[in-house]
């Protein structure tokens, strides 16, 4: 029974659409995760980072979709008033709405009240999905391929520990985007 879960666990499929569901709850994870399985043969480049890029992008439009039932129910608006920062994005993604929906993407705490502001204020759905597929694209295809060709470089030297640097590599991409908010912010403020 053992061996038959785990042979079916190790299906591309069922893989692909456990990376879909990781997404939702840590997308980078996803990203290293489809990258290293990929690398290991469990998976074809393709299918990861097209499941990272599915899960993701999914995500996101849930969080407009979050904002659009703020609109019209009561509900959701109490959830959504617990942020005051999505009411403070409205005004700001009302103006190159593309341009800042890249920029919620790529600064760590501006997605969830940017894309949950583009839904309460009902920005345009086409443009907010063009958006979030540019911003997603590039996105997982820079770290997806970071960490494949960086797997790749050092392949047999690791093999086994590769797992155990994930944590590592989290700390990497949460540290980059942290410093990217930071110089944005003084940016801002100068």
């Amino acid at each position: 029974m053992l061996e038959t879960l785990l042979a079916f666990s190790q299906h591309p499929l069922v893989l692909a659409i456990l990376l879909v569901l990781v997404s939702y709850v840590l997308e980078d994870v996803a990203i290293v995760l489809a990258a290293l399985l990929a690398l290991d043969g469990y998976l074809p480049i393709s299918w990861g980072m097209t499941a990272a890029f599915i899960g993701i992008w999914s995500g996101d439009l849930g969080l407009y979709g979050l904002g659009r039932l703020a609109c019209r129910y009561q509900w959701a608006q109490r959830y959504v008033a617990s942020h005051p920062r999505v009411k403070q994005f409205g005004g700001w993604l009302a103006d190159q709405l593309l341009v800042k929906i890249l920029i919620c993407r790529l600064m760590p705490g501006l997605r969830f009240p940017g894309y949950v502001a583009c839904g309460l204020y009902q920005l345009s759905l086409a443009t907010f999905c063009l958006a979030i597929s540019l911003a997603t694209l590039v996105w997982t295809v820079l770290v997806f391929a970071g960490f494949y060709l960086f797997g790749e470089l050092f392949e047999g030297w690791f093999d086994q520990a590769k797992w155990g640097l994930i944590p590592l590599a989290l700390l990497l991409i949460w540290w980059s985007r942290r410093k990217a908010q930071q110089s944005m912010v003084e940016e801002l403020t100068s």
